[in-house]
């Protein structure tokens, strides 16, 4: 390989993961971000207002009305963060590990059939935080200038 063709690789590496060149492109990242961020700010609300069995699901998951009520506000913030361009990225990267825990206790509590809705949250939170994450690069940059 030259130094020529190593150049070329380094910088096409360089733009993979940043948001999508194409209007098309970007406006289905802006889809899948208003999307997902409408149905955390859903769960989170229906979580805090103990709507439809919620306080019983979290107390057969172990993690009881407390469980239920930090899950609520961390899907209402997260959700809020999903619609402030500036925090998307980190929002959605706050999401993944939450998700992966939510795969993992749903399949050990109501089996593999149930992992499907956390599952495509999962996908969804795991692309938007691969696309943005130019912006939460930019936005802890930013926060260690301030310090």
């Amino acid at each position: 390989m030259t130094t020529q063709t190593l150049a070329v690789t380094a910088g096409s590496s360089s733009t993979l993961g940043s948001a999508p060149r194409t209007r098309k492109g970007r406006g289905a990242l802006w889809a899948l971000q208003l999307v997902t961020a409408v149905l955390y700010l859903n769960g989170g609300v229906l979580k805090l207002a103990g709507a439809f069995g919620a306080p019983e699901a979290f107390d057969a998951m172990g993690l009881g009305t407390p469980g239920m009520y930090l899950v609520g506000t961390a899907e209402l913030a997260g959700g809020i963060g999903l619609l402030i361009p500036r925090l998307a990225g980190l929002a959605a990267l706050a999401f993944v590990p939450m998700m992966a825990g939510a795969v993992v206790i749903e399949a050990a509590t109501h089996g593999a059939g149930m992992i499907v809705a956390p599952l495509g949250a999962l996908a969804a939170v795991s692309v938007l935080a691969w696309y943005r994450r130019g912006g939460t690069a930019e936005l802890l940059r930013r926060v260690r200038r301030v310090r």
